[in-house]
């Protein structure tokens, strides 16, 4: 593929390494992000590095829906493009923001902490050090579900080699280790994760200074504000085990995952999470999960996009004849129900939108595959 076969839109953010605009594919319509990484003027490492962030991004993104998924990428007159999954609704440190300091439901916390440390924890079963965690890196899809992205910084870890020592990633998230100068390991990406984690409860990170000076002090004191009581116990138990200052101390992303806390959340909001030693979580099950996901913020979208501009009477026919047909679907309407459906499309429906009955065969062919999906997430 090249750019040929992609409408460059909106600017969507930018920086040293260059930006990132949302792209439509022609062929589809499917709406995607490019990072455009312009190397000409890059030294030979960097441009390396930035060639090494797409190996990196192809490889790990395959089989976890928690990161940001990567579709493509090509090179063309001296800028990288990297194509990958679009998150409607930015990152996560702008999702806090725009609470405007109303806490977020304590279920939902639970929701992001999952989705985030099941991606996060993909990468350290991979030998992967994401090292720059921070809220600002973590999307939000439409469906308001986590992905852990931007691997421009990640690392590999070699089999022979446990502990890295360049000095990266965000002030604010550094681990104790890093501000003592001292080699650091996947557990710096824990003390990061638990960081947001704080962030989610408290809509504030939990170490914050003037300068960077006093903020490296106060962080290698391992001391922070104690979450409100209003929170669950469980849950700053788990914040409390990721900001423990002593690394060797720190529980690590697996033990976070496998905890009775979290497994009794994900079975409430019916989050998969691996079990230990699971290198592929059952590939049918997470192409299952990943493609519900998936249908289920089409379906939305396409949901949305149908009723935007009826009238309150139109929009209740809308429904009826929606719940209607997906009944019919299901092979489960009652002789009534077949009479109410004829009477919403030839009485009710403005003859203006009949095209109505055309989406909503469109938006229930995905409702079918969801179906479908969902019956082998069940077996």
């Amino acid at each position: 593929m090249a750019r040929a076969n992609y409408s460059f839109g909106q600017e969507l953010g930018h920086g040293s390494f260059g930006k990132v605009l949302r792209v439509h594919r022609k062929e589809d319509g499917a709406v995607f992000v490019c990072k455009q990484i312009d190397l000409k003027n890059m030294k030979s490492n960097a441009q390396e590095e930035a060639k090494a962030e797409v190996t990196l991004l192809r490889r790990v993104s395959t089989g976890c829906e928690h990161i940001v998924q990567y579709v493509e990428s090509f090179l063309e007159c001296n800028v990288l493009h990297i194509v990958m999954e679009y998150c409607e609704r930015g990152d996560l440190g702008g999702y806090l923001q725009s609470q405007h300091g109303v806490a977020l439901p304590e279920e939902t916390v639970w929701k992001f902490l999952m989705q985030i440390g099941i991606g996060l924890g993909w990468l350290h079963m991979h030998r992967v050090l994401h090292r720059d965690i921070k809220s600002a890196n973590v999307f939000l899809t439409g469906t308001i579900d986590a992905r852990l992205g931007d691997l421009g910084v990640a690392r590999m870890l070699s089999k022979d080699t446990c502990f890295a020592k360049t000095l990266i990633g965000t002030p604010y998230y550094l681990s104790p280790e890093i501000c003592d100068g001292k080699p650091y390991n996947d557990k710096s990406d824990v003390w990061a994760y638990g960081c947001v984690v704080y962030e989610t409860c408290v809509l504030q990170r939990p170490f914050e200074a003037a300068n960077i000076l006093a903020l490296q002090r106060r962080i290698s004191t391992g001391k922070y504000e104690p979450i409100p009581e209003a929170r669950s116990p469980e849950l700053r138990a788990l914040v409390a085990s990721c900001l423990e200052r002593d690394s060797s101390q720190r529980a690590s992303i697996s033990q976070i995952l496998h905890g009775p806390a979290v497994s009794e959340w994900a079975s409430k909001l019916q989050i998969l999470v691996a079990r230990p030693g699971e290198t592929s979580t059952e590939p049918t099950k997470v192409r299952a999960w990943k493609n519900v996901r998936r249908l289920g913020s089409q379906i939305s979208r396409l949901y949305d996009d149908a009723v935007k501009d009826l009238d309150e009477p139109t929009r209740d026919v809308w429904g009826n004849l929606y719940r209607l047909f997906r009944a019919k679907m299901c092979d489960d309407l009652t002789e009534e129900d077949e009479s109410e459906l004829e009477k919403h499309i030839f009485e009710e429906l403005p003859t203006e939108n009949t095209a109505l009955i055309f989406k909503a065969t469109e938006i229930l062919k995905l409702e079918h595959e969801c179906d479908h999906w969902n019956k082998i997430l069940s077996s």
